[in-house]
């Protein structure tokens, strides 16, 4: 969606673009990594080791794994690296099913001047990945966000595994300042999944600026669900923010997220798989109607 759209369409109808998290700005260090995580233990171990690979001083950055749930196997690979890295592991005795709160949990206990957004099966391997990407902020004040180039993380077969967004505000690897971050009060809690570009959206409505990296990248699993979970969770999620957004705004972004449906007739599965993210916003409504005349509320939970 164009940028100047949205803006002026929130200049017209506006709302509150707060989130539910109370975060101060004030910075401690220069980055706070933050990644939530739910029984990926060795996804999580790999992204740990890639951590304590970096050569930026690690008094400089804390690493914050919020754990949806509490087990022995997790707390155990966290001690390990304890001695490694400025680590803290918050954890949630009954899981929480909703990343959204994980992530505003961290930030909330943050004391990094930037935020680093990562998913427990992301890969680094630059060693200088963090130092650089402190030197971006750096250079210049007014960047409110910095985009990293995604790479995927294994290629058995091109047309299914080979390829992944270029660049995203998905929190796979995205980073912010904090004091952005404070202002708009982090994610949307209500939100089970979406929360990354729901929060994108704020962003843009207050006039952030992006910067994209060419030279920094990073890994992670590519784009591909074999059923329908995650494309009805987005749509789902989505719906519930009818109630924060002026109704103008919130049309105008639901109509954006249509606009992959023709990508279902493309041949190549990777369009296919946009086209379904599309369906999961036209059957979200549907879903819900047809709940509320069975009169149940089965929620539907993507990881």
């Amino acid at each position: 969606m164009k940028n100047w759209l949205l803006k002026k369409l929130y200049q017209r109808y506006p709302f509150s673009i707060e989130g539910d998290a109370v975060v101060s700005p004030v910075a401690e260090i220069a980055i706070s990594c933050i990644l939530p995580t739910y029984q990926r233990d060795e996804d999580l171990e790999i992204l740990l080791h890639c951590l304590v690979e970096q050569d930026l001083p690690h008094k400089g950055f804390e690493v914050i794994v919020v754990e949806d749930g509490q087990t022995d196997n997790t707390r155990l690979l966290i001690q390990k690296f304890m001695p490694q890295l400025n680590l803290i592991h918050l954890t949630n005795p009954v899981p929480l099913n909703n990343v959204a709160q994980l992530r505003n949990q961290g930030l909330v206990r943050s004391r990094g001047e930037l935020i680093l957004w990562l998913d427990d099966d992301t890969i680094i391997n630059q060693v200088d990945f963090l130092a650089r990407l402190v030197t971006l902020f750096v250079a210049d004040i007014d960047v409110g966000a910095v985009q990293v180039q995604g790479r995927a993380s294994y290629g058995l077969w091109k047309l299914k595994y080979d390829y992944l967004d270029r660049y995203s505000f998905a929190t796979r690897c995205v980073a912010y300042r904090k004091s952005v971050l404070a202002r708009i009060c982090g994610f949307s809690e209500e939100l089970a999944s979406y929360e990354d570009i729901e929060l994108s959206i704020r962003f843009t409505i207050m006039g952030g600026r992006v910067l994209r990296s060419d030279d920094l990248y990073y890994l992670h699993p590519p784009l591909h669900f074999e059923g329908w979970s995650k494309p009805l969770s987005n749509g789902l999620s989505f719906l519930r923010l009818f109630r924060r957004y002026s109704k103008p705004v919130w049309f105008v972004c639901y109509l954006n997220a249509l606009r992959f449906l023709p990508y279902l007739l493309w041949p190549d599965l990777k369009h296919r798989q946009w086209g379904k993210i599309s369906v999961g916003f036209l059957w979200a409504p549907f879903y819900c109607g047809v709940q509320k005349i069975v009169g149940t509320k089965k929620k539907v939970i993507y990881r």
